[in-house]
């Protein structure tokens, strides 16, 4: 790995670069779309804030029991869908469980929050980075402050630490293509393709080896984020399954159990184990509580 100098000099062109260009979700996006592409807006509604301890088995078979009744009241036939973090998501499945006559997998979807999913990868992704001084490189090309470096380790700050992660993966990327054209100058004969002769340097040079993980990890999050931003779900869960060892590997109990709970109830509703009966209304022509995306959710599990 070059010193610090070159990787915090690209940090700061690419920070450069990406701050003439729009690097948001609505600014990108609103560019290249077209008004028939655009889709019917969802009216959004939300209910009061509980009371009582939310991650209780009553409290969410209560609210999984608000949310049905609301959605059969105002769009009759259309299926409830039930967002949570992972405690919340736990409980629901519990629920399901244990009452599959009121608010069982066939009755409503209980669905895992992607935001809470992504934080957590990140905080696996400090635990990864963490003594690599990857986060000093930030600071030294004056992108961020040292005290904001140092947090891009906790995933606290969910948008910065995206960033952050583009800009890591745009220096890797050009030192990449520098070193395997350094390689192809310096040598006679013919040349490794730039897989195998990256291949062979992993085998031997453990810091390759680690950046290389890096890399891959980060570009797992970017295939995660792309999957939400574009509506791809076959990407998403994708993405959700390469990341679910990781939680393992860094000890995020919950999401290590729960994770694959989820992806396996995704999987048997899309091959049709748990058959829910679709609706002939427009989806999302109405009210739909909590949920932005149902429309894309339904279409994947074929409802």
């Amino acid at each position: 790995m070059p010193d610090s100098e070159s990787p915090a000099l690209y940090l700061s062109l690419y920070a450069a670069m990406l701050q003439e260009m729009p690097v948001t979700f609505s600014g990108f996006y609103s560019h290249g779309q077209q008004a028939e592409n655009i889709r019917p807006r969802a009216t959004v509604g939300v209910f009061p804030i509980f009371e009582e301890k939310a991650s209780t088995m009553a409290m969410q078979k209560h609210a999984m029991l608000v949310v049905k009744k609301a959605i059969d009241f105002i769009n009759p036939g259309q299926i409830a869908v039930i967002v949570g973090d992972c405690p919340l998501y736990a409980q629901q499945k519990k629920c399901q469980w244990v009452y599959p006559d009121e608010v069982g997998e066939t009755k409503m979807v209980s669905f895992m929050g992607l935001l809470h999913i992504e934080m957590t990868s990140q905080e696996c992704g400090g635990g990864l980075l963490a003594g690599s001084g990857w986060e000093r490189m930030f600071s030294i090309a004056n992108i961020v402050t040292p005290g904001v470096a140092t947090s891009l380790l906790g995933g606290k700050h969910v948008k910065r630490t995206r960033y952050a992660y583009q800009l890591t993966l745009a220096w890797l990327n050009t030192l990449r293509i520098q070193a395997y054209d350094e390689y192809c100058h310096d040598g006679y004969g013919p040349h490794e393709p730039i897989e195998m002769w990256e291949k062979r340097l992993i085998s031997n040079a453990p810091t390759i080896c680690y950046w290389t993980t890096v890399r891959d990890y980060m570009l797992i999050q970017c295939r995660f984020v792309r999957g939400q931003r574009t509506g791809d779900w076959p990407l998403t869960l994708k993405s959700i399954e390469e990341i679910c060892p990781w939680f393992f590997a860094f000890g995020q109990t919950n999401y290590a159990r729960w994770t694959p709970v989820f992806l396996k109830c995704i999987q048997l509703k899309r091959h049709g184990c748990f058959c829910i009966n679709p609706t002939s209304m427009m989806l999302s022509q109405k009210y739909v509580f909590g949920v932005s995306y149902e429309r894309e959710l339904l279409t994947l599990l074929a409802w």
